[in-house]
């Protein structure tokens, strides 16, 4: 993990191997103080020299802004507004793609902005902030854009269920209304037993993405809720679980058979959304719950690809996003 503890001005640092044209940046960004408003903290692609680079900016309050500086003259390509303040102390995944003429920007797995831009050809990618404090971690590179594979989020398609999908549960739409809007969720209402949906495209590595709410929770048991990847079929995959026993806890299924891989202490609360993430690089395995990683660990034998998808055991619950690809 990178500090940036510096509130004075700019800040960065560059990977010096990566010289090129096509290239991707993806890291877990987490603010810890901003001096003032319009303060950020981003990512930088095709970095050639400190007067020419692209680079995103989360800045403070709630900007997504993607920028071009070219002989030290600042573009503003494209900017969005962010669904909620940037919080000091929350970890955002953030990717920005260079890739030809296109560069896209990702927040928490989501498409935010896009631009087209052929200024700069080639250069590093890399970090960036100005007078923040912040922290860097998980950092992945690329010399590509991800494959995705499933991306449905509240607000953004409005969850209509595709064939790209196998379900098992009891599945309903229901409204509901977040932030002034209105939106339809898939719901999963079955506590009697096993309910999943998943995906039908297997990838060699993955980050999994599940946002859920539990509604209510069986009579008997540790009813849990969970995403999976790896996922062969119905009796074989790799699934992180967080139970009404405020535990979270990474498992494998093999045969039908439960092998508990790592455990940890973590908080389950009805009516409240859950952000999963599971990252499975080769049989390296990350498992993040809001934000925050909560078990790293290698789970040797691991099938070398499959599919992903959300999984629960007799819990009714809201899904609020389900996103796969591979970065």
């Amino acid at each position: 993990m990178l500090l940036q503890s510096d509130l004075g001005g700019d800040s960065g640092a560059t990977l010096a191997a990566a010289d090129w044209a096509d290239q991707s940046i993806e890291a877990d960004l987490r603010p810890l103080e901003f001096a003032g408003t319009g303060r950020w903290f981003g990512l930088v692609t095709r970095r050639s020299d400190a007067q020419n680079y692209y680079y995103v900016t989360l800045r403070s309050p709630q900007t997504i802004s993607l920028r071009r500086l070219r002989n030290g003259v600042v573009t503003e390509l494209w900017a969005a507004r962010a669904s909620a303040p940037f919080t000091p102390g929350h970890s955002y995944r953030v990717r920005l793609e260079s890739i030809g003429d296109q560069h896209t920007v990702f927040v928490e797995g989501i498409p935010m902005v896009r631009a087209k831009d052929a200024a700069l050809k080639q250069g590093r990618p890399g970090v960036a902030g100005y007078r923040t404090r912040y922290e860097v971690d998980n950092v992945l590179v690329s010399g590509g854009t991800r494959v995705l594979t499933m991306l449905d989020n509240l607000g953004l398609l409005g969850f209509v269920a595709t064939p790209g999908q196998i379900f098992t549960g009891t599945w309903v739409f229901e409204a509901a209304s977040e932030n002034g809007q209105q939106y339809r969720y898939p719901r999963q209402t079955g506590t009697s037993g096993e309910a999943h949906a998943f995906n039908r495209r297997p990838l060699p590595a993955t980050v999994m993405r599940g946002r859920l709410r539990p509604l209510s929770f069986g009579s008997t048991g540790d009813p849990w809720i969970g995403i999976a990847a790896r996922i062969v079929d119905d009796d074989n995959y790799l699934y992180v679980t967080l139970r009404r026993s405020n535990q979270l806890s990474l498992r494998r299924l093999v045969s039908g058979s439960i092998q508990v891989i790592a455990t940890v202490p973590a908080p389950l609360v009805l009516g409240q959304w859950h952000d999963l993430r599971m990252d499975v690089i080769g049989d390296r395995v990350r498992v993040f719950l809001n934000g925050d990683l909560y078990i790293e660990t290698t789970v040797p034998g691991l099938q070398s690809s499959g599919r992903t998808g959300l999984v629960m055991y007799k819990t009714s619950a809201d899904i609020g996003t389900n996103i796969a690809y591979q970065p």
